[in-house]
């Protein structure tokens, strides 16, 4: 019996090592996961910002030289416009879930800051507020995004 005790203390010692290395494995792996759909959340939300921003922008400075957007071009950028549109949406409705609560409000003043403007007299204005309002919706998400995303790295790294 003496003989075996020491090959029993060392084969414990092996599964509860084992164990212990697969537990914290499968935690940081699900850490992991959890970071790359917030990082891709962020990226959705600032991917469809940017279309609109972009199709806005293009609005902006013709309107300011008087000339026209070709058809063509102001299709595509009208259909990427209505995709930004489409997925801010989506993030709002989904994005309490991976993004938290100061993005999405972030979001609803967002659409809220475009609606008012759309309601203005002039085109101009509409221009105006709108390509404001993206423009601070992107930096605001951004900073939201770096200090959730550090955030989340760190708890990952420290709790593994």
């Amino acid at each position: 019996m003496a003989l075996y005790l020491p090959a029993l203390f060392s084969l414990l010692g092996a599964v509860i090592g084992a164990s212990l290395t697969g537990w914290f494995a499968i935690q940081r792996f699900r850490s992991e996961r959890w970071w790359d759909r917030k990082y891709q959340a962020y990226s959705d939300v600032l991917e469809a910002l940017n279309s609109i921003r972009a199709d806005l922008e293009v609005s902006f400075e013709a309107h300011l030289t008087r000339r026209d957007v070709p058809k063509e071009q102001a299709s595509a950028l009208l259909a990427a416009y209505q995709d930004g549109i489409k997925s801010i949406e989506k993030q709002r409705a989904i994005g309490g879930l991976v993004l938290g609560d100061t993005v999405v409000a972030q979001l609803r003043e967002f659409e809220r800051t475009m609606q008012k403007a759309s309601g203005g007299e002039h085109y101009f204005d509409y221009l105006d507020g709108s390509l404001a309002a993206v423009n601070e919706c992107i930096a605001t998400v951004i900073s939201l995004g770096r200090d959730d995303l550090k955030a989340s790295n760190k708890r990952n790294w420290r709790k593994s």
